[in-house]
């Protein structure tokens, strides 16, 4: 049995935890300051301001729900069964964007049946909008779809990196017995707040960004249908896709995030999930320009050091950076959750954890 097996079963015996790996993937002093800071460091030590948590009530509209959610800017938030004062799910942005591409789909069909009708506008995301409030959809549908897990304040980084590897974005940590909490929960803590809190500890990685991304991955050529675009997100259970020239180079990121902005567009009447992505994209970019300045696609070479990668993910707030190839064609992808992903396992940093697939990308072009 391998030391590190023995460890294990003598750690269980005794009922203590795990120490953190001393020489992880053979990278030294650089993994175990982060192990270090993961297995001792807990939930109580993440910043989240004087804000008291977004939480939705399940007794709401689901389209005031949505509107809520896109202007609140936030990616998730958990939803309060109100009789109870329970937690029943999260209304989650890519439940959402499945959501929502459905309800386009299903409100598209009806119009060409002769059983539906438009908005006066005309616009695409009010005809969208006024489907969605006629089909009655309970709030409590979506919320199911994706648990809200709350935790006590004691956990440890570890854990709540563990949890939001995978499926989950925010977690909870609980209130402690104050009864004045919207369903027991103290604060909520995102995905971007434990980046932030870990950024000093990574930001000295000399690890190859190729050894930690994700590849191979899926692009979509600019002329794409926008609509079909989203689906390929959907039916592939992916979070984003590259969007390519005609030459194969990067140009744009996007999400199922992006679609909020037909909930929450008013000035622009014109965007549409029938145009092409790259038309979809610029005229959103156009609105969030006024928001919040953000460069539109953010990216790496695969021979960066993990420091650059972090250091990108910092600078924009972006969720993923795209990984390119010497020729600026994109060979990979590296998101939150495949980092905390990488974070958790037996052997951070370690080249197993990506793909045994070669570097390269399937580009779909969609009319």
């Amino acid at each position: 049995m391998a030391a590190r097996e023995v460890a294990k079963a003598q750690c269980r015996k005794e009922n203590q935890p795990l120490a953190p790996p001393m020489d992880a993937s053979g990278r030294g002093e650089e993994t175990r300051n982060i192990q270090s800071v993961l297995h001792s460091a807990t939930a109580a030590d993440i910043p989240t301001g004087d804000r008291a948590p977004i939480v939705i009530s399940d007794d709401q509209p689901l389209v005031d729900a949505l509107k809520f959610i896109a202007d609140a800017w936030v990616r998730a938030c958990p939803v309060r069964d109100t009789s109870t004062n329970t937690i029943i799910g999260t209304l989650d942005l890519r439940d959402i964007g499945q959501f929502m591409v459905q309800m386009h789909r299903s409100g598209a069909s009806e119009l060409e049946k002769g059983t539906g009708s438009r908005a006066d506008t005309g616009s695409d995301r009010n005809v969208l909008m006024e489907f969605i409030a006629s089909k009655n959809v309970p709030l409590e549908q979506l919320a199911r779809k994706r648990p809200f897990t709350i935790v006590k304040p004691t956990t440890t980084l570890l854990e709540l990196a563990r949890t939001m590897s995978s499926g989950s974005h925010i977690v909870g940590i609980s209130s402690e017995g104050r009864g004045d909490m919207p369903g027991g929960i103290g604060k909520v803590i995102t995905q971007g707040m434990l980046f932030k809190y870990l950024v000093p500890h990574l930001q000295n990685l000399s690890v190859p960004v190729h050894d930690v991304m994700k590849a191979p991955i899926i692009t979509v050529k600019c002329s794409s249908n926008a609509l079909k675009c989203f689906e390929i997100m959907i039916n592939k259970k992916i979070s984003g896709l590259g969007v390519v020239d005609e030459d194969g180079l990067l140009i744009h990121n996007t999400s199922t995030s992006d679609i909020k902005m037909l909930i929450t567009a008013p000035d622009l009447e014109d965007l549409s999930l029938n145009q092409s992505i790259e038309d979809f994209l610029v005229q959103l970019r156009s609105l969030q320009a006024s928001h919040k300045t953000r460069v539109p696609v953010s990216s790496c070479n695969e021979d960066d050091e993990m420091k650059s990668a972090v250091a990108k993910l910092a600078k924009t707030g972006y969720h993923r950076v795209w990984v390119t190839n010497a020729n600026k064609e994109p060979v990979g992808v590296m998101s939150l959750s495949d980092l905390f992903r990488n974070l958790v396992s037996e052997r951070p940093f370690a080249k197993s954890h990506m793909s045994d697939a070669p570097f390269c990308h399937v580009t779909c072009s969609l009319m």
